[in-house]
């Protein structure tokens, strides 16, 4: 006779690679987990089976240790009693690029393929929340579930434990929230007694599991139910297969089964139970903290991972990929290595920046190294192909160099250039100047900055400057040529540049000395007042949630006195800059209560930019930190009243309420710090406003009469975990003190406005927010035949809502991979066009595997639909 429930045990460990202590003194406890491990694998048969944390990592990493142990593990890999992956590392999601999670993913699966088998479970236990888009990226994996512990809110009160999570696009998976979190069956029935150590009692391992069935069975939407026997940490427990015997001896009600995450989501499935679809991010505190501090906590993480991420993404791959198009190495092996580099950041008590000192210190020559490759890399690709354009023309002197301008964006784009150029100056020889033209001669926006001489001896001196230019209308994911010149031109430019204001063909901008300033929007005729006014407030909590003092106080810029002075005056950019002093309280109060009586001195350069021909403001605020315990954010007024917000995330635009849930009885309450990639955008009736980060995701949108957008700039504490402050009274993790997580010294933060039209997608927010965190490249060659023409896009796509993710060779053809994404709610049909024939195309997979999805093909070009939000993959062959 069946019985009325069956327990499945999973043993497994979840593996933080780096926290409360360093990466190599976890991983001498790994080595000796590990070890553990294959013995009791090798020893004993009725062992099933063991889940290594969804990662593949921590094989790498003891195998630098163990090399001879390779075949041992994969002998138990393939027989499916080592589950290893789906990921390479467990990521934080809201942290990191879409494309980030699925490179994480292609290599945990390369990986695991080299083992021999990769589980195909989407287990990701820890993470601090899930993006909405996690259900598609693990199907394009052939991933059909996804186990997780924290995020749910009041929705969970009726659903089960399982449930169908849904993307925008349709996309769903099975869910299934480890209730009783992931370690709800760990170190079963094991006590510690004087003099005796550590002992298995089998009587106590029976009544903590009548426990869990009792609590588990209340949320469970079929008669399986699951307990994790493991935690942080925590080696296998050698005895499991005795302890399921004696629970099977001893339970009435419940069948105990060994299991894996595979199986148990198999199992559920097989009763068809009726479960109810959630669609949405998983970003709530009700059962499980969320612990949002950790989005500004290091922030300086944060911009290098933005810095890299962008890099990889919009230059590295997709410049190797073009060289190779035209007959380049494409070399994919250091390509991966920047990305490993990268996503070892990626896990979330490291880009989270929860850990001690000295493990954010080590993270920084990893985003260091990748971008040593990514650079390398990228550089020579530009240049290659830039000596394969043919940049003759007839309106040359002798002095000429042409410039090919590269675009990594899928739309024409309009910006500012930049090339650095060099000369080599005779004694008494003046610093040239020089002007920029295009194609046929007309003069373009110029002007030098940053120039500056050095000595090399007495003889001879090298110049050095900025030549920054207007470039126009340079194709999509490609390039245009234009040519520097030495000489001056005076060109006709909509930029007016004076002491107090900047004023483009798109904005007027007043701007006062303590940074802040007023915009005029000519579109709509709307003016937005004292933008950029920066507020400090004390900061009595840790690195995983900021907390308010009982005693709270803000200090502002507002009123502050400063310079104001004019840097650049076009004629294609302007800049202003400002120069004041914000004196704060040097930290909070020995008790914690309040901020300080003494205050320090924290000197401010803000530089306010506006480009000739773009209809944003550019900002770069330079601060210096000298106090301790405090949050620096930037407020950006709307003036006017919204319910909404729209928010850039993973592959998805959402839509969050500034009405937070009340979050009665939750475990968190709410927060209005919410996560963020490159913008936020908020919609008035017939106008709104985006605010525009590069590595800064935390912002607020404050709900008032008119609504503010703070921006955050930086946050400052002390400590790994407290316990003794309001938002969290409770430890997230050991008390430890983070000196360095105070975060003195300089810091230089980039971010810009945007008001538009309409709303957020009419507008297509998101082609300003791409541009400015990935300005055009130039690249300085020399006059030469070619076999490129002077501009050409490589790849086209419409229609202006597709955004292109990835350009990259596949990986295991020659064949070019480009992923693209549709950035809006509207359903369209997408085509992408290529500037060369290719001999066939097709759909994949994120993993770039075949689908059967057929596709229209007309010349050098593909048709296919493009549901909302959906994410496709295409792979030409040549």
């Amino acid at each position: 006779m069946s019985k009325k429930y069956t327990l499945a045990v999973v043993p497994e460990t979840h593996w933080d690679r780096e926290w409360y202590l360093t990466f190599e003194e976890f991983r001498i406890r790994l080595v000796r987990l590990t070890d553990k491990l294959l013995s009791i694998l090798d020893a004993d048969p009725e062992f099933k089976s063991f889940t290594f944390d969804g990662q593949t990592i921590v094989i790498e990493d003891y195998l630098e240790i163990r090399p001879q142990e390779r075949e041992r593990i994969r002998k138990h890999v393939q027989s499916g009693r080592l589950l290893i992956g789906p990921w390479y590392v467990l990521p934080d999601e809201f942290l990191v690029s879409g494309e980030a999670l699925i490179r994480n993913l292609m290599l945990g699966h390369k990986i695991g393929e080299e083992f021999g088998r990769t589980m195909k479970s989407g287990y990701i236990p820890d993470p601090f929340g899930h993006i909405s888009q996690l259900p598609q990226i693990l199907a394009g994996f052939g991933i059909s579930n996804v186990y997780f512990t924290r995020g749910l809110g009041d929705e969970a009160d009726s659903m089960h434990s399982e449930f169908w999570w849904q993307t925008p696009d349709g996309t769903k998976v099975l869910a299934i929230n480890q209730v009783n979190s992931y370690c709800n069956g760990v170190n079963i029935g094991v006590e510690y007694l004087p003099n005796k150590g550590k002992t298995v009692n089998f009587e106590t391992a029976l009544q903590q599991v009548k426990q869990q069935i009792e609590s588990l069975s209340k949320k469970a939407s079929t008669k399986y139910l699951l307990l994790n026997n493991g935690c942080d940490h925590v080696e296998p427990q050698p005895e499991l297969p005795q302890i399921i015997k004696y629970l099977n001896e001893h339970l009435d009600d419940t069948e105990v089964i060994h299991s894996t995450y595979e199986e148990y989501a198999d199992l559920v499935l097989k009763e068809k139970p009726t479960l109810k679809t959630y669609c949405g991010e998983l970003h709530s505190g009700k059962y499980h903290p969320l612990l949002p501090g950790v989005f500004s906590t290091r922030i300086y993480l944060k911009q290098a991972n933005e810095r890299t991420q962008t890099l990889l993404e919009k230059w590295t791959e997709p410049a190797c990929a073009f060289a190779w198009l035209n007959g380049a190495t494409y070399d994919s092996q250091l390509i991966w290595q920047a990305w490993k580099y990268l996503i070892k950041c990626h896990p979330h008590d490291s880009i989270c920046g929860c850990s001690i000192d000295q493990v954010h210190r080590e993270m920084m020559p990893r985003f260091q190294q990748a971008q040593q490759i990514g650079e390398t890399l990228a550089f020579e690709s530009l240049q290659y192909l830039a000596n394969k354009v043919d940049t003759t023309t007839k309106s040359i002197d002798k002095d000429t160099q042409a410039v090919v301008v590269f675009n990594p964006h899928a739309w024409e784009v309009t910006d500012t250039v930049t090339v650095r150029v060099e000369k080599e100056l005779s004694p008494g020889e003046m610093a040239p100047s020089y002007v920029v033209k295009d194609e046929t001669g007309k003069a373009v926006a110029t002007h030098v900055t940053n120039d500056y001489i050095l000595e090399i001896s007495r003889r001879r001196a090298k110049w050095s400057a900025d030549v920054h230019f207007t470039g126009e209308n340079i194709p999509s994911l490609g390039y245009k040529t234009y040519y520097l010149q030495h000489g001056e031109a005076t060109v006709d430019s909509p930029l007016e540049v004076g002491l107090g204001y900047l004023e483009n063909d798109f904005l007027k901008v007043n701007v006062r000395s303590n940074g802040t300033f007023d915009l005029f929007h000519k579109q709509t005729r709307t003016t937005y007042h004292n933008l950029n006014l920066l507020e400090d407030t004390e900061d009595c909590g840790d690195e995983y949630n900021y907390g308010w003092a009982y005693n709270s106080r803000t200090v502002t810029s507002e009123g502050i006195g400063g310079t104001l002075s004019i840097i650049e005056r076009g004629p294609g950019i302007g800049v202003l800059r400002c120069d004041f002093v914000m004196y704060l309280p040097e930290s909070l109060t020995a008790d914690r209560m309040s901020r300080a009586e003494k205050t320090v001195a924290c000197p401010v350069i803000v530089y306010v930019k506006v480009h000739a021909g773009l209809p944003r403001v550019d900002i770069i605020t330079v601060f210096e930190n000298n106090a301790r315990d405090h949050r620096l954010r930037a407020h950006f007024p709307t003036g006017f009243p919204a319910d909404y917000c729209y928010a850039e995330g993973q592959f998805a635009v959402v839509q969050r309420p500034l009405d937070l849930p009340s979050g009665e009885g939750w475990v968190e309450k709410p927060v209005g710090q919410k996560p963020v990639q490159s913008y936020v955008a908020v919609d008035g009736t017939d106008c709104g406003i985006a605010v525009i980060n590069q590595g800064l995701p935390e912002y607020e949108v404050i709900k008032g009469e008119q609504c503010v957008i703070a921006q955050t700039l930086l946050r400052c504490c002390g400590w790994l975990s407290r316990d003794d402050f309001q938002a969290r009274p409770y430890n997230a993790g050991p008390t430890i003190p983070t000196p360095e997580a105070q975060c003195l010294g300089k810091h230089v933060f980039r971010y810009a406005v945007l008001p538009y039209q309409g709303n957020w997608k009419r507008s297509m927010v998101w082609q300003q927010a791409h541009q400015h965190n990935a300005p055009p490249r130039a690249v300085l060659t020399g006059i030469h035949k070619g076999e490129l023409p002077h501009s050409l896009a490589f790849v086209r796509v419409s229609p202006s809502n597709l955004v292109v993710t990835a350009v990259k060779k596949a990986e295991k053809c020659d064949g070019l991979v480009v992923r693209v994404l549709n950035t809006t709610s509207d359903n369209v049909d997408a085509t992408v066009t290529l500037c060369r024939k290719f001999k066939g195309a097709v759909l994949t997979n994120l993993n770039e595997e075949p689908l059967e999805t057929k596709l229209v093909v007309n010349g050098n070009s593909v048709r296919f639909p493009m549901p909302a939000f959906r994410l496709q993959t295409i792979m030409f062959k040549f």
